[in-house]
């Protein structure tokens, strides 16, 4: 059951119960991937899928800060109550997404990420629960249409530091580390963000063999280097500049309802946001 975010439907619990029976007989499973970090949210999932599942929250970043700044409205609180009521409800396993390269981000955001990852494994302990954790740290892509638009994609070898920092302290913590490839990122926001002349990079890339590149056995970031640069494309042209407001992007011509200058101001109210009061007085 696909959605934004499904425990904002009014009458979810009601509508998994009365699935109940049609699950019973035809013996399919009910799942509600996109889900908040709330003990409510736990609720809904235990009676969609039962409790012998992966149950996936996304905090994003490690920092209530920096999920201010990214619009995430989510606290820390918040997700450590979600994850103690997942223990209790003997969920097996709980999976967290984490972006690393997002705009305002500082290496204490990174260092936070690991502690976020150990105070929810103590809170899970405490609880009762032997909870297995995952966390997938992927690099952040400013998409188009986004307050975020206009900034620069950290670059490959920042992301491939910061992916190996996070992934070797997590798996020490006894905590799975995934996460998208670096290349398939940097591949992703070009695809995001290029102009029409990446068209043509595509349909080269397909006819040097490109197929199922979402999976990693079948992704080759040298084939699409090949065909970006036989449309003597580079990618940071698209990726590592910060734009200028006045700059014709690609995606101009696309009308959106919030439009530029509301995206604009969001920007900068996501670098207006104030660090702790500690760091701001150090």
């Amino acid at each position: 059951m696909v959605s934004l975010s499904s425990s904002d439907y009014p009458h979810l619990v009601e509508l998994l119960k009365s699935l109940g029976p049609l699950r019973a007989e035809q013996r399919v499973t009910v799942s509600l991937p996109s889900l908040r970090a709330d003990s409510f949210s736990v609720e809904v999932a235990g009676l969609a899928q039962g409790h012998q599942i992966t149950l996936t929250f996304a905090p994003e970043a490690g920092s209530d800060r920096l999920r201010q700044a990214i619009g995430k409205q989510l606290l820390e609180e918040e997700i450590l109550t979600a994850v103690e009521q997942a223990a209790r409800c003997r969920f097996p396993r709980i999976k967290l997404y984490f972006m690393i390269g997002l705009p305002t981000e500082r290496e204490e955001d990174l260092l936070m990420i690991l502690t976020l990852v150990e105070k929810l494994r103590r809170r899970a302990k405490a609880a009762g629960g032997g909870v297995k954790f995952s966390a997938a740290v992927s690099a952040f892509v400013p998409k188009p249409q986004t307050p975020f638009q206009w900034e620069p994609m950290e670059r490959l070898e920042g992301i491939r530091a910061k992916r190996s920092f996070l992934r070797d302290r997590l798996r020490r913590m006894g905590a799975e580390a995934g996460g998208q490839q670096e290349e398939l990122s940097i591949l992703e926001g070009v695809l995001a963000r290029g102009d029409r002349r990446v068209g043509e990079a595509v349909f080269f890339a397909w006819q040097e063999g490109a197929r199922l590149d979402g999976w990693s056995d079948h992704f080759s970031y040298a084939r699409w280097q090949s065909a970006l640069a036989r449309c003597g494309l580079e990618p940071s042209f698209y990726l590592h500049r910060t734009r200028p407001q006045e700059e014709i992007l690609p995606w101009s011509l696309v009308r959106f309802p919030a439009g530029p200058a509301y995206l604009w101001r969001e920007r900068e109210r996501a670098y207006s946001v104030p660090l702790p009061t500690n760091e701001a007085k150090g």
